[in-house]
């Protein structure tokens, strides 16, 4: 059985986020889905990050990806 991975797409930012790969933000899965957390260091409280749009990652890179 293959591992299901997912991705975020932060829309203010406008980059994809992979879960388990970023170094600033915390991915915890909760009772009502995905939360993410923006741990960055010069912020005085962790903010969650709302906006994302969660995503299941199939492996498949788009062609304007960096690969």
């Amino acid at each position: 059985m293959r591992e299901i991975k997912f991705r975020a797409w932060d829309d203010v930012k406008d980059r994809l986020l992979y879960l388990g790969e970023e170094d600033d933000i915390v991915f915890e899965f909760g009772g009502s889905g995905i939360v993410a957390t923006d741990i960055t260091e010069d912020e005085p409280n962790f903010k969650t990050l709302y906006h994302l749009i969660y995503l299941q990652y199939t492996g498949l890179k788009d062609k304007s990806e960096a690969g």
